[in-house]
């Protein structure tokens, strides 16, 4: 029999007849110590991560730009601009598919069933939500105390202007 484990040497044990009828074996394990060679740390640092880290001096800022990884400069999708992203939407000229045997059926599939159109008008609602959203914490004191409205009646303002397209052109 061979006992194997991280923490122990390999060993191997011929296991008598006797000792097999009784069921009860008992193997001496010896441990294993991995010993790392030594470490050396340069004399400008402490061993100390943290400290460590913020006394490293970095000639530019290591982020996605500086390092020129793509899409690095494009904004985030939101979540449903993500969704209406990977539904893809249908064109006709999907259909040329066919003709080299490869069609993909998640845009035909989800124009058909409406949604495409309706993740669509989730990324416009979201659009007008966040600019209205975006007009309140910029103007909200502004607006209520300079046009002596109530609350309420700014946000119906805002609903109603939303829904004009050149709110959200320049709000955006």
């Amino acid at each position: 029999m061979v006992f194997s484990g991280l923490q122990y040497k390999l060993k191997e044990v011929v296991i008598s007849k006797n000792e097999l009828n009784s069921m009860i074996f008992t193997a001496g394990l010896e441990e294993r110590v991995n010993e790392l060679e030594a470490v050396y740390i340069k004399p400008n640092l402490s061993g100390n991560l943290i400290v460590d880290l913020r006394n490293i001096k970095t000639k530019n800022n290591v982020n996605a730009i500086s390092l020129g990884l793509p899409n690095a400069g494009k904004p985030k999708l939101t979540s449903s601009e993500r969704k209406l992203k990977t539904a893809g939407d249908f064109k006709p000229i999907h259909l040329l598919g066919i003709l080299v045997g490869s069609i993909a059926l998640d845009p035909i599939i989800n124009t058909v069933l409406g949604r495409t159109k309706r993740l669509k008008r989730n990324v416009e609602f979201q659009i007008k939500e966040e600019n209205e959203e975006e007009v309140l914490l910029k103007f909200k004191d502004v607006i209520l105390s300079d046009f002596n409205i109530s609350e309420v009646q700014l946000f119906q303002f805002l609903y109603y202007s939303s829904e004009d397209i050149n709110f959200n052109k320049i709000v955006a």
